[in-house]
């Protein structure tokens, strides 16, 4: 699942794991240019999610961290 996927989905919703470490890979991959300004709280949110529930593979963990502090410091 790529980011634009994520942000396309509308009320509630569930994602299948394999679908989850493909948006995570995929997040990794991006820098907080790449998040749409009016989206960040909804990629903020999910980020802190999926670190608290333990679902970010560890090869790719210092880069969701780093998403997630320079998302911090823009919201």
């Amino acid at each position: 699942m790529k980011i634009s996927e994520f942000l396309a989905l509308k009320g509630k919703f569930e994602i299948t794991a394999n679908d989850v470490q493909k948006l995570n890979q995929n997040l990794s991959e991006l820098s907080v240019n790449d998040v749409p300004k009016g989206k960040v709280h909804h990629v903020l949110d999910y980020l802190i999610a999926a670190l608290n529930a333990g679902t970010v593979d560890p090869k790719i963990l210092i880069k969701i961290e780093k998403l997630v502090s320079d998302l911090q410091e823009i919201k």
